[in-house]
């Protein structure tokens, strides 16, 4: 009980902060509602296969020295040559993932989904999404097994005009999916609601 107040705090605290900073594109009694980021597992991965191959290469490099020829001093024969391609690809090894790890932070730390009362907002890197419910046909997810396990996935939204919008490693993709199909249905029977009686009105008026 505790813990799940201390998380609506966390979130309210959130969603506070991204109201002052999205005050520029929120529109008159527009409120933020709820929000979802990008998972930051593909991030966190590179580091967890930097280590692994880390210690690939000092098991490598051990068996190397254990295993590799030697002369009649027991000297090991092509070290230099040999340890100077070693030192490159780890080099190379090291420097690849710790590029991937900084660009995922990066995209993880410029995206964000923000669920309001008129809309739905995407936020990712320079470019902002709108997406009006009533423009909304249908809100679904794109699994993937590796996604299952860190429990993210790609958010598919398809427009009135047939168009779709992907957008990818979405965290707690199956929620914000669900939150969003049950706007754009209380939206649309908010709009039927609002014909109906504009419609009756109108029929009234005639007599």
């Amino acid at each position: 009980m505790e813990h799940r107040m201390a998380s609506r705090a966390s979130e309210y605290q959130e969603i506070r902060k991204l109201t002052k900073k999205n005050r520029d594109i929120l529109r008159p009694k527009e409120v933020i509602l709820t929000y979802q980021n990008k998972t930051g597992a593909i991030a966190y991965s590179s580091i967890v296969f930097l280590i692994m191959g880390c210690l690939l290469f000092s098991f490598l490099d051990t068996l190397f020295f254990l295993l590799g020829p030697r002369d009649s001093e027991g000297t090991l024969l092509g070290f230099s040559s040999q340890g100077l391609v070693y030192l490159f690809a780890f080099f190379l090894f090291v420097l690849f993932f710790m590029l991937r790890f900084v660009y995922n932070y990066i995209q993880m730390k410029r995206f964000v989904i923000l669920v309001t009362n008129q809309r739905v907002i995407v936020k990712e890197g320079g470019s902002t999404f709108s997406f009006p419910y009533l423009d909304i046909v249908n809100v679904s997810v794109i699994p993937s097994w590796v996604g299952l396990v860190f429990g993210y996935g790609t958010l598919n939204i398809t427009k009135q005009n047939g168009f779709s919008s992907y957008f990818y490693r979405v965290k707690n993709v199956n929620s914000t999916s669900s939150i969003l199909n049950k706007l754009i249905t209380l939206s649309v029977s908010k709009e039927s609601e609002r014909e109906l009686n504009d419609e009756m009105n109108s029929k009234l008026s005639k007599i």
